[in-house]
């Protein structure tokens, strides 16, 4: 019998300390530098506890540093031909 009440108190407890802590916590989703600065200024002047979700764009990233990759040695491939073709005619 007292296993039982002391499940059921647990459970209450458990139930008002999650609700307290939901009410506490603010979730901020940020995806720029910006974003988190005023996500970390905003936690700091409201005094609340913040979850803050930087959103991950790894992959994005990687291909857009590919891309840009794959233009400069374009570029500098074509510089080197266009020196040469200068070089060759005057």
């Amino acid at each position: 019998m007292y296993d039982e009440i002391f499940l059921v108190l647990s459970f209450f407890f458990l139930l008002s300390t999650l609700n307290y802590l939901c009410c506490r916590v603010k979730h901020l989703l940020v995806q720029t530098k910006a974003e988190l600065h005023d996500a970390l200024v905003k936690s700091k002047a409201e005094q609340i506890d913040c979850v803050v979700e930087v959103d991950n764009s790894i992959d994005s990233n990687a291909d857009f540093h590919r891309l840009i990759s794959k233009l400069n040695f374009f570029l500098h491939s074509f510089i080197i031909v266009l020196s040469i073709m200068y070089l060759h005619f005057y």
